[in-house]
């Protein structure tokens, strides 16, 4: 079982990351939260993943609040 997903608006940078809050921005926050560090994880080859770094700032923000 996961925490809670942060009640965040699609398409928007709630944390100054320069990324926006969408469905791979859930997968970072997903596997950060886990305990997989998501920094460390990549798109194959010359892919993308927009929003990564936003689901990495929330997965942060979301440590920050319960310590």
């Amino acid at each position: 079982m996961s925490p809670p997903v942060p009640a965040l608006t699609w398409g928007r940078d709630a944390f100054g990351s320069g990324d926006m809050w969408n469905s791979n921005s859930l997968i970072s926050w997903l596997l950060h939260t886990s305990g997989v560090d998501a920094t460390r994880t990549t798109p194959p080859g010359t892919g993308r993943a927009p929003g990564w770094a936003c689901g990495i700032a929330a997965a942060r923000a979301t440590a920050s609040f319960d310590t």
